[in-house]
């Protein structure tokens, strides 16, 4: 994440709209580069990163969130294990579960390299997440955090909206107002997900 950025994808758009983007400073599609019309939270904070630092700190942004996707996917993987499992075998379940997936061949240079792959399966894990906390406890807090992160995901990659498919499953065979709160989720979503759509009228 230290090195100067040479992956075309990052230079064509994750780094190269950012840095037109400051350059012009505004935020506009542009008809020569078909990529200013996907949703583009991740580059926001590359913006950000361009106009303090460099590409440096953007890539090292990417590499922490990616720390933070393992983190979790660790108490995700906890939480999942049953609860009458010792304390010592939830840990190590969890352990597991996290060093396989660091273990993906493609994975370290999704993180070392400034893209939105990462920052999109962190957001989707915690709405998957809070919509697996809501089924389990009812709590409406959660469900709108789920949906909330689930917007994000989206804004980040279009390829998030699959997401939604398990989170309304969940929703949808929890106790209580299923069909209000399937709705809820779905909105609350997209109203997040909805400046991305602005932008592109």
């Amino acid at each position: 994440a230290l090195t100067p950025e040479t992956f075309l994808d990052s230079l064509v758009y994750h780094l190269g709209l950012p840095n037109l983007y400051l350059i012009r400073h505004r935020i506009e599609t542009m008809p020569d580069n078909l990529y200013s019309g996907f949703p583009a939270l991740s580059q926001m904070w590359s913006v950000l990163a361009l106009a303090c630092q460099g590409d440096i700190l953007a890539k090292t942004f990417n590499w922490a969130v990616g720390i933070l996707l393992g983190i979790t996917l660790w108490h995700l993987a906890e939480d999942a294990t049953q609860s009458e499992t010792a304390a010592s075998y939830k840990k190590e379940a969890a352990l597991w579960a996290v060093l396989i997936f660091f273990s993906t061949p493609g994975l370290g240079p999704l993180m070392w390299h400034p893209t939105g792959d990462v920052a999109c399966a962190f957001f989707s894990l915690l709405a998957l997440q809070s919509a697996l906390i809501y089924k389990e406890s009812g709590s409406w807090a959660r469900l709108t955090l789920s949906g909330i992160f689930w917007g994000l995901a989206l804004s980040i990659k279009y390829t998030a909206a699959i997401v939604m498919l398990p989170i309304l499953v969940l929703t949808a065979t929890a106790t209580g107002r299923r069909i209000m709160a399937c709705v809820w989720f779905l909105v609350l979503g997209l109203m997040v997900f909805s400046p991305w759509w602005i932008k592109n009228w």
